[in-house]
């Protein structure tokens, strides 16, 4: 596809904004967490993507829709995360012995209340007229893209932007160490998300080269996502003993051990997917690595 950087970022932004508005009556109604997912995943998609197209867009417009993004991408952020946590908790529940099982309701029940808390901020904030000028300003973007250079073609300037995406997550990777900080691996699963991201944006215009890139990295990001999601986990059953019961005390502490040994399992086998995910894409982005140093 030979298309300009214009309607790259017409198209881009169409996408992510049709898939958050499809989910964005559910996420209001609060009921399924999948409308969540959903519409954090498109947000999430949308500024990775407006990130990478910084360049070519003007200043002025795209310093607005990004700013706009941030809280939105935080609020969606905060009930999924609740979201997750409530997953586990039931998952866990069969874990543990019978007796202890009613005490886990005391926990469930604090994060169903911090869940709705979160869920009314949210939904706040989409009643908002920030949030239909927000609306407005994407339909602008997909209307008439404010480009610095709109008969720009896209595949030239997306090459060498795909290709420093790649080399920022391999040199990020190197950097770690043999035992690096929960929070270095988690800097890296940024970079994979951001790659990703953007080598799904540009595959319709860098073809399979991009989108080799983008299927061999989702794994990894999902890996790496378990790390992160037991990192909150163990944050929040820490947060929520300090004025519990004995018996829920308890049942956090055992909670907390089965998290601590989800993420030593993914410490140790994040690598062998980072190696493979390597191993099918350096043949794709080795010249074009060296070429923007």
């Amino acid at each position: 596809m030979k298309a300009t950087i214009a309607q790259l970022t017409a198209t881009t932004v169409e996408v992510g904004l049709k898939r958050f508005l499809v989910h964005e009556g559910g996420v209001r109604l609060g009921r399924d967490p999948e409308d969540v997912h959903q519409a954090r995943v498109a947000i999430r998609q949308l500024r990775a993507s407006l990130g990478a197209l910084e360049p070519f867009i003007e200043a002025a417009a795209h310093r607005q829709t990004v700013e706009s993004l941030r809280p939105l991408g935080r609020l969606l952020g905060a009930v999924r995360d609740a979201d997750v946590l409530l997953a586990q908790l039931r998952g866990a529940a069969q874990t543990l012995e019978v007796d202890d099982r009613c005490h886990l309701d005391g926990l469930v029940e604090r994060l169903r209340d911090e869940r709705n808390e979160a869920q009314f901020r949210l939904v706040s904030h989409l009643a908002q007229d920030s949030h239909a000028l927000l609306v407005e300003r994407m339909y602008g973007l997909i209307e008439d893209p404010p480009m610095n250079d709109p008969s720009a073609k896209a595949a030239p300037l997306l090459y060498p932007i795909l290709a420093r995406s790649w080399r920022d997550l391999s040199k990020a990777v190197h950097k770690l160490g043999d035992q690096p900080a929960d929070r270095k691996i988690h800097h890296v699963r940024i970079r994979v998300k951001r790659c990703r991201y953007v080598a799904e944006m540009s595959s319709s215009v860098l073809g399979n080269r991009a989108r080799r890139l983008g299927r061999a990295i989702t794994p990894l990001q999902e890996t790496l996502g378990q790390l992160q999601d037991a990192s909150v986990a163990e944050r929040w059953f820490r947060s929520a003993v300090a004025d519990a019961s004995t018996h829920q005390a308890m049942v956090a502490g055992q909670l907390i051990g089965e998290e601590r040994r989800r993420a030593e399992r993914v410490r140790r086998e994040w690598r062998s997917e980072w190696d493979a995910v390597r191993a099918k894409s350096v043949k794709d982005w080795s010249g074009w690595d060296s070429a923007v140093r």
